[in-house]
């Protein structure tokens, strides 16, 4: 079976589609010992370039299983690259004040309850 880099394409638009409606992409054939694709996707200003084996491609036509892992690639690097870690609070903040005579409570009352 020939490689068809429209059908390719076709393919890899559904999946990224399925992952985000305003994800933005681009094929590219890279020629080399192992031909593959050069998927550019890009969503909120972001970029990235996934490489995906023709194989891999051509499996996941066939294949629910290798379409799933396929998938999984793609959101990987569109997860990866949107990712924003929230920032972290100081813990100097959150101390409470300190008291002369430590944290303890102080004693309330007499001699105790009977």
């Amino acid at each position: 079976m020939a490689f068809v880099l429209e059908d390719a394409n076709g393919l890899l638009r559904t999946i990224i589609k399925s992952i985000d409606k305003k994800a933005e992409f681009r094929v590219d054939p890279v020629e080399g010992e192992r031909p593959s694709l050069a998927v550019n996707m890009s969503l909120r200003k972001r970029s990235t370039t996934v490489s995906v084996p023709i194989e891999q491609v051509e499996a996941a036509k066939e294949n629910s299983m290798s379409r799933s892992q396929l998938r999984t690639t793609l959101k990987r690097a569109l997860d990866k690259v949107t990712f924003e870690p929230k920032p972290v609070a100081s813990t100097k903040m959150l101390r409470g004040k300190v008291a002369e005579g430590g944290f303890f409570r102080p004693p309330q009352g007499g001699r105790g309850r009977r």
